[in-house]
């Protein structure tokens, strides 16, 4: 009798696969006060390592070579060791050509200095921009932006989250604090494992289909906080200053929980000085819903949905095995799922919510 074994690959790649917007993929977990429904993907459904073919299919990856540049923003209003950390390996293992922070502070700016000096590696363009704490990192992304865009084609946004209101009702194990779970997840589901899978996240961007990269959301705040009334209003006038009007396709929802994310710097470039000339930012305290920050990472999908592009949702890596006549061969998995919200938009109308298939 053969005798089973386990054979590990240290391999990871990303496999890719497509969304259909359906009835029995979307879930309406919150009812907006004047009756409208928020329509989201069913993220619990898509968490699991099996789902129904007629909701994501399997496709042939747009994978290839890019000549893309790579860059980072980061706000670093919050410095932890652990953001540190994570922006070290990054600098390391992926050769960014450009990397931008903003803080408020001189003392913070001393100290990323300090940090850029003893990397191993050092990009090309570094910049610290001293901004005020206003707007945190939802208005000095845009900033940042400005200053990136001569050095990189693609950037992927981090920063470290603190999220008090989340321990209230997010109690982790350990005494862990909710926010630094999540910023964890967040983390390991957008820094690649490899070279090739940062090759692939930077070839579907340069190939033109999409133009955004998300993290899937943590499970735990999966259907908190997806909608609310004063979003949508914010998001309106945003739309409306950008001369969007088609605003009915705010469903189904789909952001970067965290407003963490892969994104085109040509893309976002365009857009930058109309949203900063019409934010008119809240000041501190800022609540944990229903503001004009809050509005503005619910709109990227629709934007780039309007210049029928695409976006994109990443998940963590998980282990895959294919059973062989006497061993199990193993490797890591990252699945990418692509969301055809382009399609969706073109099924709209002015006056009435999309037609879903």
């Amino acid at each position: 009798m053969a005798i089973s074994q386990t054979v590990v690959f240290d391999i990871s790649m990303i496999e890719q696969y497509k969304f259909t917007f359906s009835i029995e993929s979307l879930v309406a977990p919150i009812r907006g006060t004047n009756g409208n429904i928020s329509l989201i993907p069913d993220w619990e459904m898509l968490e699991g390592e099996r789902v129904d073919h007629r909701i994501v299919n399997k496709v042939q990856p747009i994978r290839g070579a890019s000549n893309c540049r790579f860059g980072l923003i980061c706000h670093a209003y919050t410095i932890t060791p652990a953001f540190l950390e994570k922006l070290s390996h990054i600098s390391i293992n992926y050769s960014p050509s450009a990397i931008v922070f903003t803080v408020d502070t001189v003392e913070k700016q001393s100290q990323l200095q300090a940090f850029i000096e003893e990397l191993a590696y050092i990009p090309a363009y570094t910049k610290i921009l001293v901004l005020p704490n206003l707007g945190r990192d939802v208005i000095t992304f845009w900033h940042a932006l400005r200053d990136i865009a001569p050095y990189a084609d693609v950037f992927l946004k981090l920063h470290w989250k603190k999220s008090p209101h989340l321990d209230t009702y997010l109690k982790q194990p350990n005494g862990l604090k909710a926010g630094d779970v999540w910023n964890q997840d967040i983390y390991r589901t957008l820094i690649p494992s490899s070279v090739d899978e940062l090759q692939d996240i930077l070839y579907l961007i340069d190939s033109g289909q999409v133009v955004c990269v998300y993290p899937r959301p943590w499970p735990p705040i999966s259907d908190i906080h997806w909608y609310s009334e004063d979003n949508l209003i914010h998001a309106t006038q945003l739309l409306a200053a950008l001369s969007i009007t088609q605003t009915t396709a705010f469903i189904p929802l789909i952001y970067p929980s965290g407003n963490m994310f892969y994104g085109s710097v040509s893309f976002f470039m365009k857009y930058t000085d109309q949203i900063l000339a019409n934010i008119d930012a809240p000041i501190e305290p800022i609540p944990s819903d229903g503001t004009v920050l809050h509005a503005i990472e619910r709109i990227y999908t629709y934007i780039a949905a309007c210049q029928g592009y695409d976006v994109a949702v990443l998940y963590p890596l998980s282990t895959t095995k294919w059973p062989e006549s006497n061993y199990e061969a193993s490797c890591e998995i990252r699945k990418l799922l692509l969301f055809p919200v382009s399609d969706v938009l073109s099924s709209t109308k002015s006056t009435k919510p999309p037609v879903l298939p």
